[in-house]
């Protein structure tokens, strides 16, 4: 860090990680996200140490066809790999569910499944999003805080490269359908009809995720109120904030 700075840094050895995103259940990315948004070059270097400490593969891409433009389809498809529903982790930990699904022979095309576009980022954050509020799941909270943290940190991602990482980060979301319940997404009248309930205002939200003793209750809210800037004012974020830390149904 000391010798290449932030943006050199992340532009050199990032790529060569890309494929590990899994380790640690993504927490390095979300590490190295928040030293980017704060600018901390001595954060960014943390994270970048524990990602590598920590690298997790799964299975590569280029080796099969692209099938769907929807991210969704994707996740669905999980539910149809032979064994996806007898494996058995090391521990119940994300990380060792990741793993145990991404050795799954079935796994393997996953990553290739999605054709993208200058519109499939955006509709990744539309699909976590949707995933978590209506299931408020663990694993589906970390696909919108993900999310935010991708964004964050692609910004020193050489254009070329974009595309392998978010390939590899939805890979890791797809790993973690069957801990989320494999859950059938719903149509878009629901999704409407989410999106217009009546929700407390941010402040509100925010006031009680520092009340709350659990982390991530902070990083949901944060991450749903930068996020909902970020994509036109969504308020379904606003919702799911506010589903999340209890002061609404």
């Amino acid at each position: 860090m000391q010798r290449l700075g932030i943006d050199r840094a992340i532009r050199t050895y990032l790529p060569a990680m890309t494929q590990g995103i899994a380790g640690s259940a993504t927490h390095p990315l979300m590490r190295l996200a928040y030293g980017v948004l704060k600018n901390d070059a001595r954060e960014v270097g943390h994270a970048l140490g524990y990602w590598a400490a920590t690298y997790l593969p799964l299975p590569g891409p280029g080796r099969f066809g692209a099938d769907t433009d929807d991210p969704a389809e994707v996740l669905a498809g999980i539910a149809e790999i032979e064994g996806i529903r007898d494996y058995q982790p090391e521990t119940d930990l994300l990380w060792h569910n990741i793993r145990a699904v991404g050795a799954l022979p079935g796994f393997a095309p996953v990553i290739d499944r999605l054709r993208f576009d200058d519109s499939t980022a955006r509709r990744m954050t539309e699909v976590s999003l949707v995933a978590f509020a209506f299931t408020l799941d663990f694993s589906a909270l970390h696909a919108v805080t993900g999310m935010h943290w991708m964004r964050l940190v692609t910004s020193h991602v050489d254009e070329d490269k974009v595309e392998p990482f978010y390939r590899a980060f939805w890979q890791v979301i797809a790993a973690l359908v069957p801990k989320i319940g494999f859950p059938v997404f719903p149509t878009a009248e629901a999704v409407e009809d989410m999106r217009a309930r009546a929700a407390p205002e941010w402040p509100e939200i925010k006031a009680a995720a520092i009340a709350s003793y659990d982390e991530h209750d902070v990083s949901l809210t944060f991450s749903a109120f930068e996020e909902q800037k970020a994509w036109g004012g969504d308020r379904l974020y606003r919702v799911a904030a506010a589903r999340r830390l209890r002061l609404i149904d």
